[in-house]
């Protein structure tokens, strides 16, 4: 399987060079190595054996682009095989599609990214990708592994904006080899969006429809060559939240269980300001999360948490289910999701020779906890050698304590050809 898979992704890499005499492509290999700690105080005794340590991937990312008059061929494959002995390798086509231009229309079928928004930190009128990013690289550096979406869209360039449409196909794939190799299934949406630029600023609207509505726009404001406002603004007609709910059963005792929450008209923006000087730049964003806990539910939470923790007994299979459905409402939610408040600061450089260095701060306003990440790169030609740290700090009960990673140093050695 893994040489069919091979042969499969240098096909679709060499066939714009086969059949045409006019290409781009870019072939990128990557060995990162990471070292994390992993403890939380809802895995006592590790009683989900979650394992601490070294890990190591190989990745291989290829692209190949063929560009003509009025059409364009993309496609973007990765592959990742562990270092380890017991690691699972795994393919996937990020993308391949094809672009039609026709006078000031065009059209978009296949397996493409698209990406809106402004935000850093998390975009939320990105109803396409829905990406927190938790890393000190820019954002590119992060979207070149991001699986696409299939889909057909047609848009039109006027001279008010961009407007396109998009529908993305529900797509249920239950043969584990095809997504393991191929493509992962993937959700119905329809997708509209406007967007707009000026030389002093640009503004976006997007609206879509996933078995709920939902609204976005996002823009920025260039004060002048240094300063840079900008907002990201969303709202859900419906959002799933998840709490603890305590039941007494008769012989058995107290259940903890898992009650799903439907909350309605709900909001999401990020605001933030850019200050570039010389070689370094500055970001600052607050995120609200209208989804996540308010104050007096994430105490509630902290409370049932540490309940179910203090009265763990390894034997009790009750207790186990109670101290596992804890933890499955941190995995539900997933992360910057537990609270409504957050902040973002990042620190980067900005054209120094050969290095890349950037600091970035992320902070629940609500307990104050956070995830503090630096990281340094040097680059020579084609090459890149570098790597982050990153600490996560607050009370044993905080939010990003909750998410179970403490610290962990990664290092990356990349090759571009």
């Amino acid at each position: 399987m893994k040489n069919i898979v091979f042969i499969f992704r240098l096909i679709l890499l060499f066939l714009p060079v086969i059949l045409f005499s006019d290409f781009n492509y870019r072939i990128l290999v990557s060995e990162e190595q990471n070292f994390v700690v992993r403890e939380a105080v809802w895995n006592p005794e590790n009683i989900f054996n979650i394992k601490n340590g070294l890990s190591a991937d190989l990745k291989l990312l290829g692209e190949t682009t063929f560009k003509f008059e009025n059409f364009k061929l993309k496609f973007s494959d990765l592959a990742t095989m562990p270092v380890e002995t017991n690691g699972n390798f795994t393919n996937s086509l990020l993308e391949a599609y094809l672009s039609l231009n026709f006078y000031d229309f065009y059209l978009d079928a296949g397996k493409k990214r698209i990406v809106k928004g402004k935000g850093f930190l998390y975009s939320p009128s990105d109803f396409s990708l829905n990406q927190s990013f938790e890393t000190t690289q820019n954002k590119d550096e992060v979207l070149q592994f991001k699986d696409g979406l299939w889909l057909t869209g047609v848009g039109y360039y006027s001279g008010i904006g961009n407007f396109s449409f998009y529908y993305i196909p529900d797509l249920a794939i239950s043969n584990e080899a095809i997504e393991r190799y191929f493509t992962k299934g993937q959700d119905e949406i329809y997708l509209l969006s406007y967007s707009h630029s000026l030389d002093f600023m640009d503004v976006g609207v997007v609206g879509a429809y996933s078995g709920s509505l939902k609204l976005g726009s996002y823009g920025s404001f260039r004060l002048n060559d240094n300063f840079v406002f900008y907002t990201d603004f969303a709202f859900l007609e419906r959002v799933k939240n998840y709490e603890l709910e305590l039941k007494t059963y008769p012989y058995v005792g107290d259940i903890y269980q898992i009650k799903e929450i439907e909350l309605s008209n709900r909001f999401q923006f990020i605001f933030g300001v850019s200050f570039t000087h010389n070689n370094f730049g500055l970001m600052i964003e607050y995120f609200y999360n209208g989804g996540g806990f308010e104050k007096s539910e994430f105490d509630k939470y902290q409370r049932d948490l540490k309940d179910t923790v203090k009265n763990f007994d390894k034997t009790n299979p009750v207790s186990i289910w109670n101290v596992g459905n804890s933890a499955r409402i941190i995995e539900s939610k997933g992360s910057l999701s537990l609270s409504q408040h957050y902040g973002m600061l990042r620190l980067y450089s900005l054209n120094l020779e050969n290095f890349e260095l950037a600091s970035l701060v992320i902070s629940s306003l609500t307990d104050f906890s956070g995830r503090f990440c630096n990281s340094v790169y040097y680059n020579i030609e084609n090459i890149t050698l570098g790597g982050e740290i990153f600490v996560a700090y607050g009370e044993p009960y905080s939010e990003f304590m909750l998410y179970g990673e403490k610290w962990g140093i990664g290092l990356k050695a990349e090759v571009v050809f």
